[in-house]
């Protein structure tokens, strides 16, 4: 499980954008920097979402012990429905109550990415590229309960049970068996209902980036060494090299090279999307994809329109594509840098039918000599 008090992983998307709320930079509209009240927060989102609506889309994906309402903002091209090809990002703020911060920074990057489409070519590019889920506060409880300045104590760190929600999901390598709060499951769902490619999560206190897995089959290790973690160390340092503090690696009393737990090679991140179509061009979901050779590669399957996205680094990766009811399907594909046009690489996989075998009729066998067979 994440560390606490951990920058929590991945995503590049807007992630740059936040440095600039660090810096004050001047934005557009009227945001005030000061810490959001829950109701405040509620009625921002409203108002961003009313001035904004042909790009932005405000639901509930449920609700905290005590009814809060877990806010969603979506900002996109289609921001209430996904589209073939637009991947899907999320970013999630303020688990632990008593750690507001990247919810302010959310907040902030969800009123940046608005005022400035169509005026800034970059945030324009994305969000017509993109579709952005922001979840500013997953525990508004905690964060109600939380004392302003209280930088060591672990008021408002908790779900109003006194969950740690950080703690509890389900575990990649063990089982993790506790009881899930509403928060926790409201989450889950919502993984469930999108098919999201890269997510963020913004915790407070050290400053650092950590990319998965914070554990593995051997405990809290760090030891093992996956097939995506090239990809993982790569989009951690992403942000860490953006971030004029968190790559000195030395900062609040913690030394973690190049703001990073792990070092990593400098590459450009890239990587390739695409659909599982039959012969007839028909779309086949539930397809399992794996990259063959590449030691401990997760299999992707498809969803229901057939889509697949995999972030890879540029090279040559040969796929295996097997569905239920089609033959096996081998071929390698050449990813290359394609970070200019706001796109991963695109391909295609087609794959064939098995052919039904129908037993013949007695009176059509014959004898292994070629004779008539007589039964």
């Amino acid at each position: 499980m994440p560390t606490p008090c951990a920058l929590s992983w991945w995503l590049l998307l807007g992630l740059m954008l936040c440095q600039q709320v660090l810096k004050g930079q001047k934005q557009t509209g009227s945001l005030e920097f000061v810490y959001h009240s829950q109701q405040e927060l509620e009625s921002t989102l409203k108002r961003m979402n009313e001035e904004h609506s042909s790009i932005s889309y405000l639901h509930s994906i449920g609700e905290s012990v005590q009814g809060v309402p877990l806010w969603v903002i979506v900002i996109g091209l289609t921001p209430k429905a996904h589209q073939v090809g637009v991947p899907d990002f999320k970013y999630i703020g303020n688990i632990h109550g008593n750690e507001p911060v990247g919810r302010e920074l959310l907040l902030h990057l969800v009123h940046h990415l608005l005022t400035h489409y169509g005026q800034d070519p970059n945030i324009t590019a994305l969000i017509n590229s993109t579709r952005i889920h922001v979840l500013p506060a997953m525990n508004p409880d905690g964060f109600k309960v939380a004392v302003p300045g209280d930088c060591d104590g672990e008021q408002g760190r908790t779900n109003f049970h006194g969950v740690d929600l950080n703690r509890n999901f389900p575990d990649f390598f063990t089982k993790n068996p506790v009881p899930r709060e509403p928060e926790t499951q409201a989450v889950m769902t919502w993984f469930r209902s999108e098919n999201f490619v890269l997510s963020a999560v913004l915790h407070g206190g050290a400053m650092v980036v950590v990319y998965p897995y914070s554990n593995d089959e051997g405990g809290l290790t760090g030891e093992i060494q996956y097939a995506d973690e090239d990809v993982f160390q790569h989009l951690a340092k992403v942000y860490s090299f953006a971030h004029p503090e968190i790559q000195k690696g030395n900062l609040c009393g913690d030394t973690f090279p190049k703001g990073i737990v792990k070092g990593a090679k400098w590459y450009p991140i890239v990587g390739l999307k695409g659909r599982v179509l039959d012969s007839a061009g028909k779309p086949v979901p539930e397809a399992v994809l794996q990259i063959l050779n590449r030691k401990d590669s997760l299999s992707h399957r498809t969803n229901a329109l057939g889509e697949f996205y995999k972030l890879l680094l540029p090279g040559n990766y040969t796929f295996q594509v097997e569905a239920k009811g089609f033959l096996p399907l081998s071929e390698t594909v050449q990813v290359t840098d394609s970070t200019d046009s706001y796109s991963a690489n695109v391909h295609g996989f087609v794959v064939i039918k098995k052919r039904k075998l129908y037993p013949r009729p007695w009176s059509s066998f014959a004898a292994p000599w070629g004779a008539p067979l007589h039964l």
